[in-house]
This record gives structure tokens, sequence and C-alpha cells, in this order.
């Protein structure tokens, strides 16, 4: 397994020697959330906006940028990460998944489509789904809308599309009766009690309709960096030649 990790605005700046010391390789740097100039989550009365969201709605994470020209000097591989707001129509603007895929790729400035670079990740999961009625979502929406921003995210970024989810989402959601899902990588989120770095023998809860996983986040945010930093630590299921075969121009 190689290790990484996940890094966005929430973490301020990353010390980029603190993620070598403990053999870090690969960073999903957080790229934005939602959707171009329409923010859904601002319709619900009394949600809390956290500064985070209220910027994703004119651009980018604000870190992100530093976060990619960090984790590149520091000789690690890095990908783009999008907060997904999978909701329906309603006779709104801008909620097209194929737009939003589009607003993620500008947001991201094409990091992901070159040379060196991990793919692109769709991180599906919000709203929860007990929140789903006061969004009027539905499980087959969620499902339609994750493959259409897959394909229109795979157009633009020339390479599959990494899909990042957790047990209990994917399960509410009915991903198992789509076998379409198992053409991405699967970034799977589930915490068992492991005291450190996994090994080869620890495994997270399996996720049909895949047959294994690529990538795990197995701290849920719990664990930090050697500068008392949080931060979400993931591993990668393979070497790192397996890694870099990732990383290969799209075609």
């Amino acid at each position: 397994m190689i290790r990484g990790l996940d890094v966005s605005s929430a973490q301020g700046v990353v010390d980029r020697a603190s993620v070598a010391s403990i053999g870090c390789r690969f960073v999903f740097a957080k790229a934005g959330e939602g959707n171009r100039g329409h923010d859904p989550i601002f319709e619900t009365p009394g949600m809390d906006v956290t500064a985070e969201r209220a910027a994703a709605v004119t651009g980018r994470d604000p870190q992100y940028l530093a976060n990619v020209a960090g984790a590149k000097a520091a000789g690690l591989y890095v990908g783009p990460y999008w907060f997904a707001y999978p909701l329906p129509h309603n006779g709104l603007p801008l909620r097209d998944p194929a737009d939003q895929a589009k607003f993620a790729f500008d947001c991201a400035e094409g990091i992901g489509s070159h040379d060196g670079e991990l793919p692109p990740m769709l991180d599906l999961e919000w709203p929860p789904p007990e929140e789903w009625p006061k969004w009027g979502c539905a499980a087959a929406q969620i499902r339609a809308w994750a493959l259409a921003f897959l394909d229109a995210a795979e157009g633009y970024w020339g390479c599959k599309p990494v899909l990042y989810t957790y047990p209990y989402f994917w399960h509410a959601m009915a991903g198992a009766v789509e076998p379409r899902f198992a053409d991405y990588p699967l970034c799977i989120a589930s915490y068992p009690l492991v005291p450190q770095w996994p090994t080869e023998t620890d495994q997270p809860i399996a996720l049909p309709p895949w047959d294994t996983w690529t990538w795990w986040q197995w701290t849920g945010g719990k664990a930090k960096l050697p500068n008392g930093v949080p931060a979400d630590f993931e591993v990668f299921n393979g070497d790192e030649a397996a890694l870099a075969a990732l990383c290969r121009s799209p075609t």
C-alpha cells in the first residue's frame, strides 16, 4: 500500500516536510464544490454555511492552487477532488451534472489531465440520505446524476475519474444496482479500528459492484500530521508502479 492524504482549505497551509516525513506519496487537493454561480445550499433556511462553501460559489477552494504547487514541489503525485451537489433540476439553473463537471474542470485548471497527475475524484457524499426528502432527491436520481457527471468529467479530463463515497451513502442510493460504476476507480471512506497506517491484511467494507477498491480513506479526519494538523489519510491499493500507471498521459 502507498500512503497519501487529501487536503483542502480546512487544513490551512499543509507542511510538506510533515507529509514527506510519514512517507506520503500522493495528495488529492480539493478544487471546489457545487455549481457555477449558484449554490443550492444557500436555499435552506438556517443552514450553517462555512466560509469554504461560500468561497465555492465564486470559484475554487481558496487553498487549492497552493496545495497543488506544494505537492508537486515535494515530488508527490497530485490530483483534484470535487465535492458534488447531486441535486435534481427543480426548474433551477445550472444544476446539470455536465455543467458541474465543466465547472470542476475549470476550477481545477485541468489538473489531472496531464502526464504525471492523478485523475480527478468525484466526492459523492452530500446531501446525507436523511435530507433527501427536503431536497426532493431520490436514490435513482443520485445514481443517474453521478453517472452523468462521471461521463462528462471523463470527456473533459480525458481519463476515468475516481469515485469517492462511504458505505452508508452508497447503500442508501442502491449503487450496487448500476454495474457501470465499476468502470471508475473506487476511493472508499471506511473507518474501522485501524490504530496506524493500514497493512495489506487490513481491508475496508466491500462495496458492490466493485470487486476491489483503489484508494481507502481510513482515518475520518481524526489522525494528525506530525505538525499537529488534522488530515484525512488514505492508502493506495497497489505499489508505486501501479500508482504511476494511473498518472500517464490521457489518450
